[in-house]
């Protein structure tokens, strides 16, 4: 190795050391160190609640690179948003939880916590909950997620997900359980079943298909 890649490298592991660092102090679980963009309101946890709200249409997921597969999902939150009459949030997640569930096979992360709030931020959201994932974390059922996070945080009133969604202990929460729990709990839920590629193809919303509707090349060639 040269003197000049080994400074470059170092350079760039020096780069990545900070920004871990900075994302820590800025996404502290404080309430008082809720952390805001210019348009987006990002909440922190169960600890960093909004309060008295009119709700939120909701859609779930790490967002790992905000492509425009996620974009589409994002845009069918809108339109549930704005038929209800409530603001439209994103719930991620921080570490990605293949980190902590398998982290041998995790995948590339393609952005960090900050970039993907600035993602979020200019497809229009208007409110982020990263929820820290951790060992705790991924011990909740789906009901005990469902609850603590979408009905009492986030006041769902909407919820969109693929079709094939799967959350919580032993990923026993899905679509079927989401509609269940919202009957109970005043919130709608959305299936998506189609979405369309940059190609004019269309296919089915699940964990594979969003990321082929980057377009090849970009940065969801790595996801």
């Amino acid at each position: 190795m040269s003197q000049k890649t080994g400074t470059c490298a170092r350079q760039k592991s020096s780069s990545a050391s900070k920004y871990r660092i900075f994302v820590r102090q800025k996404f502290s679980l404080r309430a008082e160190d809720r952390y805001r963009f210019a348009s987006v309101q990002v909440l922190r946890d169960t600890t960093d609640c909004p309060g008295s709200d009119l709700g939120h249409a909701v859609t779930i997921g790490t967002y790992d690179g905000v492509h425009i597969g996620h974009q589409a999902v994002i845009k069918e939150t809108q339109k549930a948003a704005e038929r209800l009459g409530v603001k439209t949030a994103v719930v991620t997640f921080d570490p990605h939880p293949a980190s902590i569930l398998r982290p041998e096979t995790a995948p590339l992360i393609l952005t960090g916590l900050e970039q993907k709030l600035e993602l979020l931020e200019q497809a229009g959201v208007d409110t982020v909950m990263v929820v820290t994932f951790d060992a705790d974390r991924a011990g909740e059922t789906s009901e005990e997620f469902v609850r603590s996070v979408l009905v009492d945080c986030i006041g769902a009133k909407a919820v969109v997900v693929g079709h094939d969604f799967h959350f919580g202990k032993g990923r026993t929460g899905n679509v079927e359980l989401l509609t269940e729990i919202g009957k109970a709990e005043g919130f709608e839920v959305n299936g998506l079943q189609l979405l369309p590629r940059p190609d004019g193809t269309i296919e089915s919303v699940s964990s594979t298909a969003i990321p082929r509707a980057h377009p090849p090349g970009g940065r969801g060639t790595h996801h």
